[in-house]
C-alpha cells in the first residue's frame, strides 16, 4: 500500500486542515521511527505496518535527522511528503544526537508537547529509562518491538493511528516472526 493510499482525506478538514497543515500540533501526520540501526528500523518497520497504521510510516537513521524531520527543515520541509507525526518510536543509542538529545530537544519546545515518543532501544540500565520518561518518553520497550506490544501500547495511550482499532484487539494476540 503506497504512502498515499494511507493519508486520510485532504478533505477532512478536522484531520488535515488546508491552512496551518505544518504545525506540528495537528493530529494528521506519520509515524515516524528513528533508529541508527538499518535492520532494527526495517524490523520496526514492519511491526507498525502489520498493525495496520492509519498514517504513512517514515524513517530518519539519526537523531539530527529526526529533530529536522520534526521541524520541517531543508529536505523534510515539505509538509505533504513528510506530515508531522503524531507518534515518534526513538532509539536511544544513535551516533551523534542520540535519543536523549531528540528528547531534550523536544522539551524546550512546547509546539511538540502533543507529540507521543515511545522509545525503542536496547538500553537496559534503569537509571536510563527513567531518565527516558523524565525528558518526555511516553512508554519504553526493549527492541524489538513485538506487534502485541504495539498495539496495546498505542490503544492505552490513546494514540487513533490504527485503522480499525476493533479489529487490532481481536488479533492483538498476532506476532511478527522476525
Amino acid at each position: 500500500m503506497s504512502n498515499q493510499e494511507k493519508r486520510p482525506s485532504p478533505n477532512q478538514k478536522a484531520d488535515h486542515p488546508k491552512e496551518g497543515r505544518s504545525s506540528p500540533t495537528q493530529t494528521w501526520g506519520a509515524i515516524l521511527i528513528a533508529d541508527d540501526n538499518t535492520d532494527d528500523a526495517h524490523h520496526t518497520r514492519l511491526v507498525v505496518e502489520h498493525a495496520r497504521p492509519l498514517y504513512p510510516v517514515n524513517t530518519v537513521s539519526g537523531g539530527e535527522e529526526a529533530i529536522a524531520y520534526l521541524a520541517g527543515e531543508g529536505r523534510f520541509s515539505d509538509r505533504d511528503a513528510f506530515p508531522y507525526p503524531t507518534l515518534l518510536l526513538l532509539d536511544l543509542v544513535m551516533p551523534g544526537t542520540n535519543g536523549f538529545g531528540v528528547l531534550q530537544w523536544l522539551q524546550t519546545r512546547p509546539e511538540h508537547r502533543n507529540l507521543v515518543v515511545i522509545v525503542l532501544s536496547v538500553v537496559r540500565d534503569l537509571r536510563e529509562v527513567s531518565r527516558a520518561y523524565r525528558f518526555g518518553a511516553r512508554s519504553f520497550f526493549m527492541k524489538p518491538l513485538t506487534v502485541e506490544d504495539f498495539r496495546s501500547t498505542v490503544q492505552a495511550l490513546g494514540v487513533p493511528i490504527l485503522k480499525n482499532a476493533r479489529l487490532a484487539a481481536e488479533s492483538a494476540g498476532d506476532q511478527l516472526s522476525a
